[in-house]
């Protein structure tokens, strides 16, 4: 398994870059964090009697542990789960974006077996060029029970709620 790092990297500044992240990047460093000895111990912690307990125990334990923090212009850092789950062991609290937060969440809940998509939006209309709004934002809807439920971790809304303006939504199994 490769070393567990932070990746920075610039992205195009387009949907197809986007894509390119979460199929690339983010995807593969969830499946390969679930098998980690230490994640799977720590989820164990979170069991309880419904999927969704389970699920809201994980989102306000990582919202409790993280800090928003946008990423440099021009540039998408993206860290692994465990780089975020140690930045937390060592200091209390981890900083990343909006991708950072879904990473360790999907991995959590994925870790406990519960079903997980990655969503990308664009909460606004900006044409990017070709015609299409472009995605500017992530979070997770969950399968919980049978139904599928929006997660986003980032800001200040309660589990479950979902953005009611958007212009364009792509959804990528974990």
């Amino acid at each position: 398994m490769p070393r567990p790092v932070e990746i920075t990297r610039w992205v195009p500044d387009d949907n197809a870059g986007i894509r390119l992240i979460v199929r690339e990047h983010m995807i593969p460093r969830i499946r390969e964090s679930i098998h980690l000895s230490h994640i799977a111990l720590f989820v164990n912690a979170f069991q309880r009697q419904t999927q969704q307990q389970e699920a809201e125990a994980l989102f306000y334990w990582v919202r409790g542990h993280m800090l928003y923090t946008p990423d440099p212009p021009d540039e998408e850092l993206i860290k692994w789960p465990s780089v975020i789950m140690d930045e937390i062991r060592r200091l209390g609290r981890a900083l990343g974006d909006c991708d950072d937060y879904v990473m360790l969440l999907a991995t959590l809940t994925h870790a406990r077996g519960i079903p997980t998509r990655l969503v990308v939006i664009a909460r606004k209309f900006l044409d990017d060029g070709a015609g299409q709004c472009q995605l500017d934002h992530i979070y997770l809807s969950l399968n919980l029970d049978g139904a599928w439920m929006p997660v986003d971790p980032t800001g200040e809304v309660a589990f479950g709620w979902e953005y009611e303006h958007v212009y364009r939504r792509e959804e990528f199994d974990v």
